[in-house]
């Protein structure tokens, strides 16, 4: 076993193993030198080791010190379609699979857990999760997990990343997700999640990326939406969301990605849209939106790059502003309208 010698702070590997090698960082906790690990920490990290399964042995040594990031993603690319059947086998070998034991809630200074692109199939985000008071990044994507999202995971005060996207989960996104005052990204894409988006979502006022895309979420998107000032992106397509989209879109400053496409909203589209002058992509298509779009959808989205829909019911009457298209590079895709998009100046410039 190795033995630290250094007086401050410092990440180091806890599982080498060759190519293998996971990034997991440590923090050494005391001033002295020459510290063994903290005993209840290498208890716990014993108990969660003992659980999982690592076809590769590469879970076999460790050091010293409090445990400040746990990351036990595959350290091996997933190998390309055509590879070799050893670099496919040997990125199978290198992901954990197994269970979760709860020992990890004795990693009191834990900040960043990464467990994605395992082999934890079948089981539940365990709802101990809630309990790890000082995570701030949580990462168990591509997992084949399923049950719900646990209630408890809305008591992380200090979380800031939250990645759960192509699993088997399901139920709904508890209303507890407006408690987590910290969070800045929430990427739940690729599941089977249904019911609304919580109302609570409004109050996530350092939330910078919403992604439930590819869900199976009903219901309307929430007026609340237009209290998310710091929200960049927004993906809620390929659910089964209806109703209007809120005028309170047009109250997000910062938004560069707006995509609710493949739903079933109905109405029309909001001319609030106007006032989104960061806006760099724009996807409604595939919904049920009708009436008109005008010039005044589009006269200020000077950033506009890509814009995407598919309205048999709706009339594009005015032309859009040329210095979007001169100096957006604007492209545009699916469109299926009444009227051919046509593309001139609105005023000379």
């Amino acid at each position: 076993m190795a033995i630290a010698t250094m007086t401050t702070p410092l990440p180091i590997s806890l599982f080498p193993f060759l190519l293998l090698i996971p990034a997991i960082c440590f923090t050494i906790c005391h001033a002295n030198s020459n510290l063994l690990f903290i005993q209840s920490e290498r208890e716990a990290l014993l108990k969660f080791k003992h659980h999982l399964i690592h076809p590769s042995n590469r879970l076999s040594s460790w050091v010293e010190g409090h445990v400040h990031q746990l990351n036990l993603a595959p350290t091996l690319s997933e190998p390309h379609d055509f590879a070799p059947y050893f670099e496919w086998e040997a990125y199978e070998l290198s992901k954990l699979g197994g269970k979760i034991n709860p020992s990890l809630l004795e990693l009191k200074q834990l900040s960043s857990l990464d467990l994605s692109n395992n082999n934890f199939s079948s089981i539940h985000i365990p709802k101990f999760f809630g309990q790890l008071s000082s995570l701030e990044e949580f990462d168990v994507s591509e997992n084949q997990l399923n049950g719900q999202i646990p209630l408890s995971m809305g008591e992380l005060s200090s979380l800031k990343l939250f990645f759960v996207s192509n699993n088997q989960l399901n139920g709904q996104i508890p209303l507890s997700i407006g408690q987590l005052s910290s969070l800045e990204k929430f990427v739940a894409s690729e599941n089977q999640l249904n019911g609304q988006i919580p109302l609570s979502i409004g109050q996530l006022s350092s939330l910078e990326e919403f992604d439930v895309s590819e869900n199976q979420l009903n219901g309307q998107i929430p007026l609340s939406i237009g209290e998310l000032s710091s929200l960049k992106l927004f993906d809620v397509s390929k659910n089964q969301l209806n109703g209007q989209i809120p005028l309170s879109i047009g109250q997000l400053s910062s938004l560069e990605v707006f995509d609710v496409s493949e739903n079933q909203l109905t109405g029309t589209f909001p001319l609030s849209f106007g006032r989104l002058e960061s806006l760099e992509t724009l996807d409604c298509g595939y919904n049920l939106l009708e009436g008109v779009v005008s010039e005044t959808h589009f006269s200020n989205l000077t950033r506009l790059t890509t814009l995407a829909a598919s309205w048999p019911k709706v009339s594009l009457v005015a032309k859009i502003p040329k210095e979007i298209v001169l100096f957006g590079n604007l492209q545009c895709r699916n469109f299926r309208c009444r009227a051919h998009l046509v593309f001139e100046p609105s005023h000379s410039i």
